[in-house]
């Protein structure tokens, strides 16, 4: 460590081109005490009268092109003065002046510029001096230095992200699962034999009292199905509707969706035997089944019986008028024989009787109804006979219907449920054995009184069903067109 002391001047090795050179530890100015560590180029401490240097000092420059060129960090341990040799108070700033620096308040550095020159002041005279032209406006002071932004902490490093994993490869679509069967058809599962025996057919068991399918008028129904389940109060309630004729549709089908087989009864009444029932039937449609196969039996009730609406006033139609009578029969009375020559009296004899006249035409032939005809004269045809049972027309038989000469017109209501409270049946004449098809009077009457005259016997009046078919095909196809839009 190389030491100067007061007076003291270096030459020789010390000084290299007029300079001074320290290769090798500190150079101390100052007190003999000075001390200082191997980073310390130059120290200076108090105590010594240190004389300013003419030439540029540079700390960590090469070259310094200023007094005192530093590159690096300054540290001051005491205050720093300016070129007044004022150290500056608490909150100013070192501002340069362009001569020097000084230290001034923020706030007045920030805003006041410098006092421009003031104007030449006029003489005084009589005569008003001409007033100094304006000082120039000083220039805008120097704006406070900005206080030092503490140093940002430095940002943790951003942590790399993991690679994007490789997707994992599409499972394979597994194969279609395969359909499921069709269930069977809906309704109470029993099993058909065909004994026609009115027994207990057995559990689970459903048979006929014939085997011809449209012979069939009785079911004999176990009291439990093919599930071992009780269904005698579902039986009871077979018959419970008012209407007599027709107590509901009972549906005997294959179980199986893939069977063919549909039966189609009306049920008439209920009875109950010991294990089983007894189902009287009517036929309606459908083929027997086979013997073991298996079904199903729903039941549909029919509707209850309609109150019997109010008997309707009908006015008694004007009485028509009488038709002439007709004129007495063109029939000739035959000519009367001439009298016989009257014989004479005595022993001749007596004349014979003469011959009877003809009888004279009579109208029409056997079994034909006789008419006047346009010439007002009797007259038979062909086209219209009576054999005394069946009267028969070639042509066409009308009835008055014109609108004028009927009164409280209605629709006919609830035709289809009153169609289906009759019975159309075959039957033997008593008089004769002729067969024939139609109604019984008796039954028509209960649903339609007036179509049914006379008391014995009772007629028909078979026409007027007409009507009634019209309008109980307009309510079925009604209930066929809702089925097929639903």
């Amino acid at each position: 460590m190389a030491k100067l002391k007061s007076g003291t001047r270096i030459y020789g090795d010390g000084v290299v081109d007029n300079k001074l050179q320290i290769t090798d530890g500190p150079l101390l100015v100052g007190s003999a005490t000075s001390t200082g560590t191997e980073s310390q180029r130059l120290q200076v401490t108090g105590g010594a009268s240190f004389v300013g240097i003419a030439f540029s000092v540079g700390i960590g420059v090469t070259n310094p092109t200023r007094a005192l060129d530093v590159n690096g960090a300054v540290r001051f341990r005491d205050a720093l003065y300016d070129f007044n040799n004022a150290a500056g108070s608490s909150g100013s700033v070192l501002i340069t002046t362009g001569v020097g620096v000084s230290w001034m308040p923020v706030a007045t550095a920030a805003l006041q510029g410098v006092q421009g020159i003031q104007g030449i002041q006029g003489s005084d005279a009589v005569v008003q001096g001409i007033q100094g032209r304006q000082g120039i406006t000083g220039t805008q002071g120097t704006q406070g230095i900005q206080g030092i932004t503490g140093t940002q902490g430095i940002q943790g490093i951003q942590g790399i992200t993991g690679t994007q994993g490789i997707q994992g490869i599409q499972g394979i679509t597994g194969t279609q699962g395969i359909q499921g069967i069709i269930g069977n058809r809906g309704g109470i599962p029993y099993t058909f034999s065909t004994t026609t025996t009115d027994s207990d057919p057995g559990a689970g068991v459903v048979r006929y009292n014939n085997t011809t399918i449209g012979s069939v008028t009785q079911i004999f129904i176990d009291n439990t199905d093919s599930l071992s389940n009780t269904q005698t109060g579902w039986y009871d309630t077979w018959d419970d509707s008012t209407n007599t004729t027709s107590e509901g549709y009972l549906y005997i089908t294959s179980a199986s969706s893939s069977g063919t087989t549909v039966n189609t009864f009306f049920v008439t009444s209920v009875t109950a035997a010991t294990g089983y029932y007894k189902i009287a039937v009517t036929f309606v449609s459908g083929p027997l089944p086979t013997n073991n196969d298996t079904l199903s039996v729903s039941f549909t009730r029919t509707g209850d019986r309609g109150v019997q609406g109010t008997t309707g006033t009908a006015t008694q139609g004007i009485q028509g008028i009488t038709g002439g009578s007709g004129a007495p029969g063109s029939a000739v009375q035959g000519a009367t024989g001439a009298q016989g020559i009257q014989g004479t009296t005595g022993a001749g004899t007596q004349g014979a009787q003469g011959g009877q006249g003809s009888v004279g035409p009579v109208a029409g032939s056997a079994n034909q109804v006789v008419f006047k005809n346009s010439s007002n004269n009797p007259a038979g045809s062909a086209n219209l006979t009576f054999d005394g049972t069946n009267l028969t027309c070639g042509g066409t038989v009308t009835a008055n219907s014109d609108e004028n000469i009927k009164i409280n017109v209605t629709t006919i209501e609830n035709a289809l449920e009153k169609v289906l409270n009759l019975r159309g049946v075959e039957f033997d004449r008593k008089a004769d054995g002729v067969h024939s098809i139609g109604f019984i009077a008796q039954e028509v009457e209960k649903v339609f009184p007036d179509l049914v005259f006379g008391t014995d016997p009772k007629s028909i009046a078979y026409q007027n069903f007409v009507a009634i078919l019209v309008e109980a095909i307009k309510e079925l196809n009604q209930k066929v067109d809702r089925l097929t839009n639903n």
